[in-house]
């Protein structure tokens, strides 16, 4: 309900309008951003350089969000995960390198930063809670074998 009050003296008069703002639920999934190095050349790897950890898109994709590391350590996690609002909205018109990257945008190019790598023939392990991710740059053959299981059963795959 809006409210209108008058507060006047010998000089002037204040006209105050009391306006209550809705509360809304904005219900958002949350992304772990990886980037992984691709081949350009025979010898000559890219990589985007992304400056924020996680993407968080509004369920209507309408709007999305960048949290910092520091806003995800102050999630409250349970059923669903409660997010501090301190960061800024975004609509999803707004071309940033992160939104670029997850929208498959033909602009990446011009809005991310890349790094050039040169003979990297690593792979490049990245540890997230209990998984391992290996990202090859090639094709690679590997050997699998669980330990847990009474049949020492290898299997042997290749990797692209």
């Amino acid at each position: 309900m809006t409210a209108v009050s008058i507060v006047a003296d010998t000089h002037c008069i204040n006209l105050l309008l009391h306006i209550p703002l809705k509360s809304a639920k904005r219900h958002f999934t949350l992304f772990k951003i990886i980037t992984f190095s691709t081949l350009v050349s025979f010898d000559k790897f890219a990589q985007y350089i992304v400056d924020y950890s996680y993407f968080g898109l509004q369920i209507s994709q309408r709007a999305y969000l960048i949290p910092t590391e520091t806003d995800y350590s102050l999630c409250k996690s349970g059923s669903n995960t409660m997010f501090p609002a301190n960061a800024p909205m975004y609509s999803a018109q707004t071309m940033t390198c992160l939104s670029s990257l997850f929208f498959h945008s033909t602009n990446t190019h011009r809005v991310c930063r890349r790094k050039l790598l040169l003979q990297h023939l690593t792979p490049t392990p990245q540890h997230h809670g209990n998984i391992w991710i290996f990202h090859f740059l090639t094709r690679h053959q590997i050997s699998l074998r669980c330990p847990d299981t009474k049949d020492q059963i290898h299997r042997t795959i290749t990797l692209y």
